[in-house]
């Protein structure tokens, strides 16, 4: 995921995109990746859209990163990363 961060948004979206669409919409890394390719892109809204759509309400909310379930971990550090990145206030309770 973190590979766009490192070589930037072009190369990372060009290996996503060697994927056929049906594993890329349906393989959690690869919807993980678009997002942060998305986000690194700027378009934070449809960043916080593709979470949503894929993974439902609660993905874009802060609370995400308190999920216990190891499979969703990655959505919880994405989702604190979006709420830096979008200036959300983040207090002990979150």
């Amino acid at each position: 995921m973190f590979f766009c961060y490192q070589h930037g948004v072009l190369p990372a979206q060009r290996i996503v995109n060697t994927f056929p669409e049906p594993v890329r919409s349906t393989d959690e890394r690869l919807i993980l990746a678009e997002v942060i390719i998305t986000m690194k892109s700027g378009d934070m809204a449809h960043a916080k859209h593709l979470l949503v759509q894929h993974f439902g309400p609660f993905a874009s909310q802060l609370e995400a990163i308190q999920e216990p379930d190891q499979n969703l971990a990655q959505l919880g550090l994405l989702s604190l990363v979006l709420a830096v990145v979008d200036e959300e206030p983040i207090d002990d309770v979150t």
